[in-house]
């Protein structure tokens, strides 16, 4: 993995309700290129935190109006992609777990050495470049999954209508099966209707008039009536047989 180099001249949001303080912190951050923005207490803080996103925020404990304690409270359960570090003459153990279980990352006791602080600022700001790769990375990787998920989606529609189209063509070769003989069933019929109609014509002609009934029996003859009366029923048979299958 390639190492992350440090942010050229990182923000530092420096929240101190001594103005000698943050001037002085002003002047040794510069000395490393920082950008500095400046809160007089913990009110102020989170309303430059609205406006402005800050690589590092330093932070007293002891102020009025609001307290560092209560900036640490305030922004415990929200996401942020800057560093805290926290400007404090506690001493204790305790006093010092408290503040990092409040959501710092560090802390600088008071009076601080210039190296010291300027040691912990870059530290943090490396961490808050840290922060911000992993936050873009994340993102990245959401967008990449939500592309994936089109993408599969896509494939699944994709598969639905390759089923669909196999279905399509697997019903419409069932289908055009038995259309083709009950169409051709459908043609023979009309033949023998038209051929059952002309024998009809002649029994007719023979019953009103007189006809040489020998002549009426070879005409019956040639038009093969017992052979479309023998075929009439497995005909409609495999006609219907074909339909039901349609039907189907």
């Amino acid at each position: 993995m390639k190492r992350a180099e440090p942010k050229i001249n990182p923000t530092v949001l420096v929240t101190d309700d001594s103005t000698s303080i943050r001037h002085y912190v002003r002047l040794v951050l510069a000395k490393i290129g920082c950008r500095v923005i400046e809160a007089a207490n913990g009110e102020e803080c989170l309303q430059a935190l609205q406006q402005w996103t800050p690589d590092v925020l330093l932070l007293d404990i002891e102020m009025p109006v609001m307290t560092g304690m209560e900036v640490l409270d305030a922004l415990n359960h929200k996401e942020r992609l800057f560093s805290i570090v926290v400007l404090t003459t506690l001493k204790s153990i305790e006093e010092q777990v408290d503040i990092l279980s409040r959501g710092a990352d560090d802390h600088v006791g008071k009076p601080f050495k210039d190296a010291a602080l300027v040691a912990r600022v870059a530290a943090a700001a490396r961490t808050s470049q840290l922060k911000q790769e992993l936050a873009r990375a994340r993102d990245e990787a959401r967008d990449a999954l939500v592309e994936l998920k089109a993408v599969q989606e896509a494939l699944v529609e994709e598969k639905k209508l390759v089923s669909v189209s196999q279905l399509a063509a697997s019903v419409a070769h069932q289908i055009n099966n038995p259309l083709g003989f009950v169409r051709s069933n459908l043609h023979t019929l009309g033949d023998y209707t038209n051929t059952l109609l002309e024998a009809a014509a002649v029994c007719r002609k023979a019953r009103d008039s007189s006809v040489d009934r020998e002549e009426m029996a070879d005409h019956l003859e040639r038009l093969d009536l017992d052979e479309i009366c023998e075929d009439l029923g497995p005909l409609v048979t495999e006609t219907v047989e074909g339909v039901d299958r349609v039907a189907t």
